[in-house]
């Protein structure tokens, strides 16, 4: 039976557990979920923050002695993806052209110094 010391577990007693480490981790990716936000407003996929409670039962000889409880944050942001880039297909791999993306066959105009 807990003592006038111990704080029974609720959400809104989470921010006490290990000196607040669960509650800042927790934060911290709320923030990251909000500067992805921010930083792709345009795109309107779902960003998700979960809070995940595993509590593992501690017995001695068939009796309940403690729990142990982990705490598992997990977030997602949508993958970052670039535009498709043409290349073609060659004996030794894929070629590309680095000054035009857009077109693997075009060739440079030639306008080098001499």
């Amino acid at each position: 039976m807990p003592n006038q010391s111990h704080v029974t577990l609720s959400l809104a007693h989470i921010s006490q557990v290990d000196g607040g480490r669960v509650a800042i981790a927790f934060n911290q990716a709320l923030r990251q979920i909000l500067l992805d936000c921010q930083d792709r407003p345009e795109l309107d996929k779902t960003r998700k923050v979960c809070l995940e409670v595993e509590i593992s039962p501690v017995c001695d000889q068939r009796e309940l002695v403690s729990c142990d409880v982990e705490f598992n944050i997990k977030s997602s942001n949508p993958s970052k993806r670039t535009r498709t880039y043409p290349m073609l297909p060659t004996s030794d791999g894929l070629a590309f052209s680095p000054d035009i993306p857009d077109n693997p066959l075009q060739r440079p105009l030639g306008f080098e110094s001499e």
